[in-house]
């Protein structure tokens, strides 16, 4: 009797991790759907439909512990970025507007309870300012594509990397922070030393004529990016990113800016990689 019981429950378990994954593949078929639709859209009204849409199915989706380790390989649209401790995923992408206004959209998946929380850009996309916290409900808007776990106070928090186009000709990249706090997000903590100054996120506006590189290094434990220098045309200062580099150390006591780094010979040609030519875009 104990044996077949076994054996039920075994078949039960597996039948239900079948089920989930055939509901989580039902939903990337809609919505990779919806994605094609999204960006063959006439106009704003349409989009902001097909948009909602899309929240709404991948709200759904979520809700199958299954989706946390699901592929989705074929929404090419949307950035699926897993935390280098595999503990969160972050789904984010965005589209153009008739005006030429850039609206993105973020959900964040926490593996430890399945927990789902979402971004939102209720206006449009601005530069943050550098001190403070952001609620997720005034989210200034950005693509993330990196999510480094960091120790503050005894807690984990996440540092997250991303690019954002806040008007025609200028684009930011960010190190802000996720933290968690009574099953709620917010982003921004005083953790990074400035020149004397602590700031509670990096914000870096340049040119969009140009490419800015921001990564973390691992091994080093400190996060890269270019110097800007300020070109002024037509009474107009753009920040234009050239060949030298500054960092965060990433250190138990706060993330410390440095200004002249002195590239090993292991980075020098992986950040060199990531430079475009003064006619590319982003």
């Amino acid at each position: 009797m104990r044996r077949f019981r076994s054996i039920f429950l075994l078949l039960s378990v597996s039948w239900g991790a079948h089920a989930q994954i055939a509901s989580t593949n039902q939903s990337e078929i809609l919505l990779h759907s919806l994605f094609n639709r999204l960006y063959t859209a006439k106009n704003d009204a349409h989009r902001q439909v097909i948009n909602d849409s899309i929240c709404k199915e991948f709200t759904q989706a979520f809700s199958q512990p299954a989706s946390f380790n699901y592929a989705f390989d074929s929404l090419q649209y949307v950035g699926k970025v897993y935390s280098t401790d595999h503990e969160l995923r972050i789904y984010s992408w965005n589209y153009i507007t008739q005006s030429g206004n850039y609206h993105f959209e973020c959900f964040i998946q926490r593996k430890q309870d399945d927990a789902v929380f979402r971004l939102k850009q209720p206006i449009s996309v601005y530069l943050p300012q550098k001190q403070g916290k952001i609620s997720p409900d005034n989210w200034y808007g950005a693509l993330y594509y990196s999510a480094i776990p960091y120790k503050y106070q005894k807690r984990t928090v996440y540092l997250l990397l991303g690019w954002s186009r806040y008007s025609e000709s200028r684009n930011f990249k960010m190190i802000d922070v996720l933290s968690f706090e009574n099953n709620k997000i917010s982003l921004g903590e005083p953790i990074f030393h400035v020149n004397g100054s602590i700031l509670s996120r990096v914000t870096i506006p340049y040119t969009s004529r140009y490419s800015l590189t921001l990564q973390y290094d691992r091994k080093d434990k400190m996060i890269i990016f270019n110097h800007l220098h300020i070109l002024s045309v037509n009474d107009e200062s753009t920040a234009i990113p050239d060949e030298n580099f500054s960092a965060y150390l990433v250190t138990k006591t706060g993330l410390k800016f440095k200004e002249e780094l002195q590239l090993k010979d292991k980075h020098i040609s992986h950040t060199r990689s990531h430079y475009k030519a003064p006619d590319s875009v982003e």
